[in-house]
């Protein structure tokens, strides 16, 4: 036992032994009395918690097993959170790429409704050059011409109406992605506010040692600092009589 000291004071006397102190078979006794006071009376107390499920370690306080779980629960939202970037990810990707396409369909409606809309006004100015110009209004191929004219502008319209349509589309598309991208930060904040929030719920368990466990290595015999006064009462001294 380093902590004590291996010899006494300069003017300190020793008492005298017990009787008991003297037999051999004394000390087996006493250790089987030291095996039951700590069965009985020194169980381990440790802490435990439901949610997450965990113990906490031998001579780990309190403050340390908080802080345990409270590392627990972020490294656990941590990977709830990669799972749910996994999980949304492939359907925002395939609503961009849906929303992309039926931008490009817009931009062609456009292109074609512009070029559409060019042929037919140079078919009109053809059609009335022609009748300033000599040609009977009523004439075959001013009637002719003004037919295609009609039919251009007839296209034209149906797809000024295909542009309306796509932009619909591409409308469409977006607020389903932007309802998507709702849908992932509630879930997200979800997760962050339930780790932001955590307050275990601790409970204390005692764990009795098994006496088949314990076991006694060595046994000292000790004399404990005192001191007599005047009325030969006996007075502990040191950090044993505080």
């Amino acid at each position: 036992l380093p902590e004590l000291e291996r010899a006494p004071e300069s003017d300190a006397r020793f008492t005298g032994l017990p009787a008991a102190a003297e037999r051999a078979a004394q000390y087996a006794k006493w250790s089987g009395q030291l095996e039951t006071t700590v069965y009985r009376d020194h169980a381990l107390e440790l802490f435990t918690c439901k949610s997450p499920k965990l113990v906490s370690s031998p001579g780990e306080d309190e403050g340390a097993f908080r802080g345990r779980l409270a590392d627990l629960v972020h490294a656990d939202r941590d990977l709830e959170i990669e799972k749910l970037r996994k999980k949304y990810a492939p359907k925002l990707a395939r609503l961009q790429e849906r929303i992309a396409r039926a931008q490009d369909k817009v931009e062609r409606e456009e292109e074609q409704y512009a070029d559409r809309k060019t042929q037919t006004v140079v078919s009109l100015g053809a059609t009335l050059l022609g009748a300033v110009f000599g040609r009977k209004l009523g004439s075959a191929g001013n009637i002719g011409r003004a037919a295609s004219t009609m039919r251009g502008a007839s296209r034209a319209a149906r797809e000024r109406a295909d542009i309306g349509r796509a932009e619909d589309r591409v409308e469409a598309l977006q607020q389903q992605l932007a309802e998507l991208e709702a849908e992932f930060q509630a879930d997200l904040d979800r997760l962050e506010d339930g780790a932001a929030d955590f307050e275990p719920e601790l409970d204390t368990l005692r764990v009795a040692a098994r006496k088949g466990d314990l076991e006694i290595e060595r046994l000292h015999l000790v004399w404990i600092p005192s001191r007599v006064d005047a009325d030969d009462r006996v007075e502990l001294v040191g950090s044993l009589g505080a």
